[in-house]
């Protein structure tokens, strides 16, 4: 079962977020945080308490430090989570790429990703 985080500065974003994953049958357990700073103090209890993060998902844009400030501190891990940007802002896309991103996501965030023309 995976372990999740996501980090969201939004409340209504980072519930709607949390409830989709846990939606997910391969999913165990998703862990919340409200900003940056959050999400690192998260990924260090975790590790602390031996519950490695299987992936981080993060706004780009949140108070204090933002999602690309977060993934490039993640990229100095020995064995970094993989890293979904999730935010309302699509020109961040090469940004979040230059930082190892495995995938970014506009919101709203649906159950299933749309593909194809028109999508």
């Amino acid at each position: 079962m995976l372990s999740i985080l996501v980090a969201d500065d939004e409340p209504h974003a980072l519930e709607e977020l949390v409830y989709l994953l846990g939606l997910d049958p391969g999913v165990g357990r998703v862990d919340s945080a409200a900003d940056g700073a959050a999400a690192l103090l998260a990924l260090d209890r975790a590790l602390q308490e031996n519950r490695p993060v299987d992936a981080v998902f993060l706004d780009m844009r949140m108070p204090g430090l933002d999602g690309l400030e977060v993934a490039r501190v993640l990229s100095r891990f020995t064995d970094p989570p993989p890293v979904v940007f999730v935010t309302a802002y699509d020109d961040f896309a090469v940004h979040a790429f230059e930082v190892g991103a495995l995938d970014y996501l506009l919101k709203p965030v649906r159950a299933g990703r749309p593909s194809g023309p028109g999508r």
